[in-house]
C-alpha cells in the first residue's frame, strides 16, 4: 500500500506541474539529471522511483536553469513523501491544493 501511496502522490505533483506548463528534470542521486528539462510524462514517471529518494527540478518555459524542486524519500509511511519543497511551488502543491487534498486522505 505504501509504494502505491508513494507513487499516487508523486504522480499528482508530475501531472500539477506539468499541467502548470514546467519543464521537468529528475535526480535521483545520479552526477546528472536521469531526465533534464522535459514535459514528456511517461519519461519522467519512467525515470523515478529508480532510488530511495528523487529530486524533482522544476523549469519555467522559458528558462534551462530550474526555479524550484520538490525533493521526495521513499520508504516511510507513504503520504510523506514529499520530505521537502521550495516555497515559490506552495501554490500548486501546497496546503488547499490537489496535491494536499491527496495527502490527506492517506495520512490518518
Amino acid at each position: 500500500m505504501r509504494i502505491a501511496v508513494e507513487k499516487e502522490i508523486y504522480t499528482k505533483v508530475i501531472d500539477v506541474l506539468l499541467e502548470a506548463g514546467f519543464g521537468l528534470s529528475i535526480d535521483n542521486s545520479g552526477n546528472d539529471y536521469e531526465i533534464e528539462n522535459s514535459r514528456d510524462r511517461e519519461a519522467i514517471l519512467k525515470s523515478m522511483f529508480l532510488c530511495d529518494e528523487d529530486r524533482l527540478y522544476v523549469h519555467k518555459p522559458t528558462d534551462s536553469q530550474p526555479f524550484a524542486w520538490v525533493y521526495f524519500v521513499y520508504g516511510n509511511d507513504g503520504w510523506d513523501v514529499i520530505s521537502d519543497y521550495t516555497v515559490n511551488l506552495e501554490k500548486y502543491i501546497g496546503e488547499g491544493t490537489e496535491v494536499d487534498t491527496l495527502i490527506k486522505k492517506y495520512e490518518d
